[in-house]
């Protein structure tokens, strides 16, 4: 068993915590859910992650200069690249960079799980296993841009557009395709209705009839002076068309349970809502990786939606008693279990991101 496995194996024993339904234990859990998964992305070989040798390299490189107009001639983001000099004042140690880093990954997650999750241990259970976690690992510079897209999502159901943008802006500056968080605060304050979802129907075939021509425009504009190679090399991925699938599911059913588009609940509008968005980038991410890129900063949200969805099941729209009711939430709940497990053994094994064999930065 790896350690990635005993990352997933320790979650299900820590859920135990929750059955007490105790506002102590829940902070325990989150807590060491957070602790294990810094540990895990801090303590590895800088050979851990596609890209971690490249962020070391990143990393001494920007340390290492002496005049403030270096930083801003660096080409790298302007955020990202301060932060590595102000993380460098203080260690020359790559580790505890990276322990550091993640701790800024991993707490708005827990924040963002504290305060809008209905149930923590499906929200970990999918952070870890549709490959957000692995992402974490090699993709530094975005995954810190998506723990504060994080923030931005936070400050747009509040209603704080000032703070919101704020937010948006601080991402982008770690990447510059979080950009597309622009789009939360009108997605998240706007009520949609059946009228609505027929025109994104039709807007999404649009798209889809020019998949092509679209999806060579936003590469040029995600990679820049690497644009011509990058579209060779991601034109025409395959092999997710399962998520796109699921997300299908998943929009029906909120549809059917939770009757999202007449339910008051802020939080389970503004995440469907978000989720409409995702289905559309996770269905253009078969014929473009760059879309699966993008769509991290929408798909993020699942870990907050697929435990408001079924937990509680609303009886808006179908009425169940008691003992129906609990033996659909229990079915649901096992079927989607299974099928996360399952998905993620099966990224475990095509290990896309090199983290297997897992190795100690001391080993």
């Amino acid at each position: 068993m790896n350690i990635l496995q005993v990352n997933l194996l320790l979650l299900f024993i820590y859920s135990l915590l929750l059955k007490f339904k105790k506002k102590n234990l829940k902070k325990l859990f989150l807590f060491l859910m957070t602790t294990q998964l810094i540990l895990i992305n801090g303590l590895r070989s800088m050979w851990i992650g596609t890209d971690t040798n490249r962020y070391f390299r990143y990393f001494n490189e920007v340390r290492s200069f002496e005049k403030i107009s270096s930083l801003f001639d660096y080409n790298m983001e302007i955020g990202y690249t301060l932060y590595q000099k102000a993380i460098g004042l203080i260690t020359t140690d790559f580790n505890v960079f990276l322990l550091i880093t993640a701790a800024l990954i991993y707490i708005p997650v827990a924040f963002f799980v504290y305060n809008y999750s209905k149930n923590f241990f499906l929200s970990y259970l999918l952070f870890i296993t549709f490959e957000f976690f692995a992402f974490t690992l090699s993709g530094i510079r975005q995954s810190l841009a998506i723990s504060i897209g994080l923030f931005a999502f936070h400050f747009a159901v509040q209603k704080k557009p000032k703070f919101f943008l704020f937010a948006v802006l601080l991402a982008i500056s770690f990447h510059t395709s979080a950009v597309v968080l622009l789009m939360f605060y009108p997605l998240i304050n706007v009520k949609l209705n059946t009228k609505h979802l027929i025109f994104l129907t039709l807007t999404y075939t649009a798209f889809f009839i020019f998949r092509y021509r679209i999806g060579a425009l936003l590469t040029i504009f995600y990679y820049d002076d690497r644009s011509t190679s990058m579209i060779q090399q991601y034109d025409v991925s395959s092999g997710i068309g399962g998520v796109s699938l699921l997300l299908i599911l998943l929009v029906i059913l909120s549809l059917i349970f939770q009757n999202v588009l007449n339910n008051n609940d802020r939080v389970l509008r503004a995440s469907f809502n978000i989720m409409i968005i995702a289905l559309f980038f996770q269905t253009l991410s078969a014929f473009s990786y760059l879309f699966t890129r993008l769509n991290m900063y929408f798909l993020i949200l699942i870990i907050i939606f697929v435990p408001n969805i079924f937990q509680p099941i609303s009886t808006q729209k179908i009425r169940y008693n008691q003992k129906q009711l609990s033996f659909l939430k229990i079915v649901l709940k096992l079927i989607l279990i299974i099928y996360f497990v399952y998905y993620y053994q099966g990224i475990l094994e095509i290990d896309i991101d090199n983290l297997l064999p897992y190795k100690f930065y001391w080993q």
